[in-house]
């Protein structure tokens, strides 16, 4: 792992994205707001911290499995047992977000800050 600093900065913004949400729902009652937290908010952040994550360090299946494995005590905590399968969505998303981020390290690793070649 190259830069060990990115993971533990993103997977400390997925640990507290994952509980902050829903602490908010409690205090705002709104399906509206679980709705767009789980379908939006939580894929798109499991996904640009993917790409961080790929970019920094390369192809790392660590980022995907600790979203699951952060999502899954929010599951017992806040929510309904339904909405398990949604563990494996996000691990799919971050998943995809590290795999492009490798994608983009290895297409510019050959170029120079200013795009030449080295």
């Amino acid at each position: 792992m190259k830069n060990p600093k990115i993971m533990i900065d993103c997977t400390l913004g997925t640990l507290t994205a994952f509980f902050a949400f829903p602490i908010i729902m409690l205090a705002v009652p709104s399906v509206t707001f679980l709705s767009l937290t789980l379908l939006f908010i939580f894929p798109v952040l499991s996904f640009i911290c993917g790409i961080l994550c790929g970019k920094e360090n390369g192809f790392q299946i660590y980022y995907p499995l600790l979203v699951g494995v952060f999502f899954l005590p929010t599951v017992f905590l806040f929510y309904d047992t339904s909405v398990w399968p949604m563990m494996m969505f996000y691990m799919v998303i971050a998943l995809a977000g590290v795999a492009i981020g490798h994608f983009i390290n290895v297409r510019s690793s050959g170029k120079r800050p200013n795009g030449r070649l080295k």
